[in-house]
């Protein structure tokens, strides 16, 4: 007799139980993946009659307190202001697998502090496209070396720093597989609708890539979109990371030649990619994500306190 995984969601809102419905086509909440795959949910929020309407949408159990179960999987899809007080008084020995939403915690110090607490515990943190199947394709590829060298890299991105280009960071981290990143601020910009901070930086990475992330004021149309020069190609991610475009290089006179080779991505792929890692228990893969997540947020807070501390 097959036994059923469980699942608890933590944070009943959109990202973990509302942004679609077991009807829709579109896989967009942790709830409707975690349907897919075939686990029993739970759903605890602060406010319990978000938790009680969850488990009536997704045929599950709403949890007035943490710790008295055990489960297969704890998602914490709350607030990231609420992520390290839910971590810190949740128990250890309650789940096998943790999936939390970027960003991880609020600070680098806290963020790793909930590592150490839960140190031998699988942890996986949703950056989404780390999931995706392309992007892993992708990633191999590159580490292929079937591009030859990534000489440089370009990114533009709006709607924040540490909102929308901390994706972007992680995403780079990830196909380009950074040790160390030096960086100089060259701008920063505040965006008047939304109050996202904005940052023009050069980086320069431990194995000598160089590259730019630039900041677009995101209140007339969003940006984001990164461009790898490497030795035999151009690869572009077009579109909020929707389109992986792949130009080859002629050899004989140096210039971008031959078919570009596109591939759309499907979001759907994201949270059933990161749960098909959960179910093989992939703890190579969860750890790349910490150690990912903890490089993403470093970066980000040395830009920003560098930025701030030079005005």
């Amino acid at each position: 007799m097959k036994v059923e995984r469980t699942a608890l969601i933590i944070g009943c809102g959109k990202m973990g139980c509302f942004y679609d419905s077991p009807e829709s086509p579109e896989i967009e909440s942790h709830a409707h993946a975690l349907t897919k795959m075939g686990f029993q949910l739970f759903f605890h929020d602060t406010d319990s009659e978000k938790s009680t309407l969850a488990a009536k949408k997704w045929n599950g159990k709403a949890v007035s307190q943490l710790g008295t179960e055990k489960y297969d999987v704890v998602v914490v899809a709350a607030a990231a202001q609420a992520h390290y007080p839910i971590l810190m008084r949740l128990p250890a020995n309650c789940f096998q697998t943790l999936v939390i939403e970027k960003p991880f915690c609020e600070s680098l110090a806290s963020a790793t502090e909930v590592l150490s607490r839960f140190s031998g515990r699988r942890v996986f943190v949703n950056y989404s496209r780390l999931y995706i199947p392309a992007y892993a394709q992708l990633h191999r590829r590159i580490s292929q070396k079937e591009f030859g060298a990534c000489l440089r890299f370009a990114g533009t991105y709006s709607r924040g720093l540490r909102n929308n280009g901390s994706h972007m960071v992680s995403l780079l981290k990830y196909l380009l597989e950074f040790d160390t990143l030096d960086f100089k601020v060259q701008r920063k910009m505040i965006e008047p609708a939304s109050g996202f901070i904005n940052c023009d930086v050069s980086l320069q990475s431990g194995h000598g890539t160089s590259g730019s992330l630039i900041g677009f004021d995101g209140s007339n149309y969003a940006v984001w979109e990164i461009s790898l020069y490497f030795e035999k190609a151009l690869v572009k991610i077009n579109n909020a990371g929707c389109e992986i475009s792949i130009q080859p290089l002629s050899t004989k006179n140096q210039l971008l030649a031959g078919e570009i080779l596109k591939q759309e991505i499907n979001y759907n792929d994201a949270l059933l990619g990161l749960y098909d890692r959960v179910q093989k228990d992939d703890s190579e893969f969860a750890q790349m994500t910490t150690e990912n997540a903890l490089f993403t947020h470093r970066l980000i807070d040395a830009i920003l306190e560098a930025h701030e501390t030079s005005h």
